[in-house]
């Protein structure tokens, strides 16, 4: 795979603006507390359905917490460093490789990768995950056979921390004192 011309990385980046919009108008709605009744009125699926119904509970959950905002910006602060520590850590296993790749292509490729692999067609986002990197970095300019090594590699760190943390909880989940786990 080579280099795509300069046209569809410019439409990409223009999906990429739009939904990014989109995506704050859905934001700013969802902090408006006339939208669930709205919904329940106008589409009949939030009324008569158990998806639509959790659907408008979770958003009245939601709205309840603009009584904290200070909990709310918290949350949203430490989600924004997750994520950009995700992406920093995917950058840095690529330039391990000697992978050649500017940072703004990670912090293009990786969020969107993310949530395609939200979707829940496979045990874990595996193989999703990697046709993702496959594809979305190809359309950046970075071969298939490099996509592939940083979406394995990072797959690995992932387990590898994640069986850490459960031995971890094996062999000390009992030293932790009942108040504190409740």
């Amino acid at each position: 795979i080579g280099v795509y011309s300069s046209k569809l990385q410019s439409s990409i980046i223009t999906h990429v603006v739009i939904s990014s919009l989109f995506f704050l108008v859905l934001a700013v709605a969802v902090h408006l507390e006339a939208i669930p009744d709205l919904l329940e009125k106008k589409i009949p699926f939030f009324t008569t359905h158990t998806l639509g119904k959790k659907l408008i509970g979770m958003h009245r959950a939601f709205l309840k917490f603009k009584k904290y905002p200070g909990i709310l910006i918290c949350s949203f602060f430490f989600s924004l460093v997750l994520q950009v520590i995700r992406v920093v850590t995917i950058y840095i296993t690529a330039c391990a490789f000697a992978i050649n790749a500017d940072i703004v292509t990670f912090f293009i490729v990786v969020p969107i990768t993310v949530i395609i692999i939200m979707i829940p067609i496979s045990v874990g986002g595996l193989g999703v995950r990697e046709g993702a990197f496959v594809s979305l970095f190809g359309l950046m300019g970075i071969s298939v056979n490099q996509s592939f090594l940083i979406s394995g590699t990072n797959s690995v760190m992932v387990t590898i921390i994640g069986l850490m943390g459960g031995i971890f909880y094996i062999f000390y989940k009992n030293k932790i004192p009942a108040e504190a786990r409740s």
